[in-house]
């Protein structure tokens, strides 16, 4: 049987998505991509902005010294840069914020540019050749071939000369390292090692993952000293109260909201009430400021829409059950033990409590105590 198409123009998406709304939710929408599109510099930026700096002039040394004939040592190496936190630290925007900043990076996710730099997602699973033809991709060289391991990396090499790339960034490196195969894992690691090494072309690598990375990085001497750490903490109270305080406010100016009840003044050290606040945001988004300022965004889309003009905690609670699907009893925001509450298990909370009973069933069959 035929399938049958229209001959009618297709309409175009936007148009159909918002037909049904009035000037109202118009005007409401765009102050919501306002909030959304905000990027709050923190500390920990500059930082990383100045440990890529490092990298590129290393780079740019190298490339100096080689051309008058006088590189020695290190500068014949290539070095990497490793930005290691937890999942919702923010560390995937922060790098790519940094790499935007960087002229000869210009088009770094554009296969079609010619940037000094390449850009991919580890594959997962990250074995060896997945991680070539995915290189073999970000560098815009396609084929229908099935190529040998061997094959596709000895392409990576010489496409990366052929592009003029000097920089590789991986992002999930920790994919690579949950191949239950360390002969795989070790595959990835020479070959990245020997990307650094190549004394035709040697290349920098910015690595970015979770701290399981960090036993990749340590089983290789080789590796471990061509490289410079930047690592992206959790939050931890008090410590970073005045952090969650910023964040909070930055975005309420931005979205036009009042947040006096909140957070009433950003100077204070000892304002008790408003710290109870900061440390149940805190407490909600596991302690990584990447999901704090989701949740700052989430409550403030809601205020916003409901067409109130002062941020409220029952907008944070609001965000914080859509997000977890609870109920009042175990919302952060609203119930009375809240540093008790498991965040992480907050959709089905039953189900982590019948798993910690089969671990300790598992722990006194197995000669333990508990």
């Amino acid at each position: 049987m035929a399938i049958e198409t229209s001959s009618k123009e297709p309409i175009n998406a936007i148009e159909r998505l918002r037909a049904h709304r009035n000037a109202d939710d118009v005007a409401k929408s765009k102050r919501v991509q306002h909030v959304l599109n905000a990027y709050l510099p923190l500390p920990r930026d500059e930082e990383l902005q100045d440990r890529l700096n490092d990298l590129i002039e290393h780079c740019a040394m190298a490339l100096e010294q080689v051309s008058e004939g006088r590189a020695r040592g290190r500068l014949l190496e290539g070095r990497a840069l490793c930005l290691i936190g937890q999942s919702g630290t923010g560390k995937t925007t922060v790098l790519h914020k940094a790499l935007a900043r960087v002229k000869a990076f210009e088009g770094y996710q554009d296969p079609t540019s010619d940037s000094l730099l390449i850009s991919i997602v580890a594959p997962s699973p990250g074995v060896s050749k997945q991680v070539a033809m995915q290189l073999l991709r970000a560098l815009g060289y396609t084929t229908e071939r099935v190529l040998q391991e061997n094959v596709a990396w000895d392409l990576v090499r010489r496409q990366i000369a052929l592009r003029g790339v000097r920089f590789v960034h991986i992002d999930e490196l920790q994919h690579i390292h949950q191949v239950p195969n360390p002969i795989e894992i070790q595959k990835v690691r020479d070959t990245l090692k020997a990307l650094m090494q190549n004394s035709v072309w040697p290349v920098s690598l910015i690595l970015s993952g979770t701290p399981e990375i960090a036993p990749f990085l340590q089983a290789d001497t080789q590796i471990r000293r061509r490289c410079t750490i930047v690592k992206f903490d959790s939050l931890s109270m008090p410590r970073d109260i005045a952090i969650v305080r910023t964040i909070v406010a930055q975005f309420c100016q931005r979205g036009g909201l009042d947040h006096d009840g909140l957070i009433r003044d950003l100077r204070s050290k000892e304002d008790k009430a408003t710290d109870e606040f900061v440390r149940r945001l805190a407490h909600a988004s596991i302690d990584e400021i990447g999901i704090v300022i989701e949740m700052v965004q989430d409550a403030i889309t809601i205020a916003i829409r409901a067409g109130d003009d002062k941020l409220t905690g029952g907008h944070f609670a609001s965000a914080y059950q859509r997000r977890t699907g609870c109920d009042a009893m175990r919302n952060v925001f609203l119930a009375f033990e809240w540093e008790t509450i498991d965040v992480r298990s907050a959709l089905y909370p039953e189900n982590a409590l019948k798993e910690e009973d089969r671990s300790r069933r598992r722990t006194v069959k197995n000669g333990g105590t508990y």
